[in-house]
């Protein structure tokens, strides 16, 4: 099991999340949900591709990972360039929003992400933003994924409180309620109750 950093979810997982495994995280585009792939990339041999933000500032986040900057058109067409999973160790892709709409050329993609974690006997972690309208190949995105993650965001007059829902595990088993989590410059999990 590759740990996702978090001891909780890591416990609540049985160990964390299975190798060869494709997980797949959506999040609204307001929360600091980049946070949560920084953390499993922390506490992993890593790969960290980004589309979204510049590479350094990233690296900076990462010292212990090699990082990379890649445009969306470039990982569709030359996937074999960008997806080296270390052996044992996790790759993140963040973001794959604008990946999600191109069809055929998205499926391949995603086959090959799929292949390489299995070979590597590692993880390939999507970071997938909720946009509306949905991408078009999102639905594909929750389908071919062997572990869906779903961080959602509630504010209220008194609170801002986002959540994380294990939805989907096919090599162990779904979450049956969210993990209430602390997103600020680092990811924790929040055990206070509410009263």
């Amino acid at each position: 099991m590759l740990p996702t950093g978090l001891t909780e979810l890591d416990r609540k997982l049985r160990g964390g999340v299975p190798p060869g495994s494709l997980v797949a995280l959506t999040a609204p585009p307001d929360t600091q949900s980049e946070l949560l792939p920084e953390q499993v990339a922390r506490a992993n041999d890593s790969t960290y591709v980004t589309t979204l933000r510049d590479e350094a500032t990233v690296a900076e986040r990462l010292p212990d990972a090699t990082v990379l900057r890649a445009t969306s058109e470039a990982l569709l067409s030359d996937p074999a360039s960008y997806l080296d999973v270390p052996q044992g160790g996790c790759l993140v892709v963040d973001a794959v929003t604008r990946l999600e709409r191109e069809t055929e050329t998205y499926r391949e993609f995603l086959e090959a992400a799929s292949r390489q974690a299995r070979e590597a006997d590692g993880v390939v972690l999507l970071h997938a933003h909720e946009t509306a309208p949905e991408p078009p190949e999102r639905w594909l995105t929750l389908a071919r994924a062997d572990v869906t993650w779903r961080l959602s965001l509630v504010v209220n007059p008194l609170a801002v409180e986002t959540r994380l829902a294990v939805t989907k595990n096919r090599h162990g088993s779904a979450l049956t309620e969210p993990l209430k989590l602390r997103l600020t410059d680092h990811v924790a999990i929040d055990s206070s109750r509410d009263i």
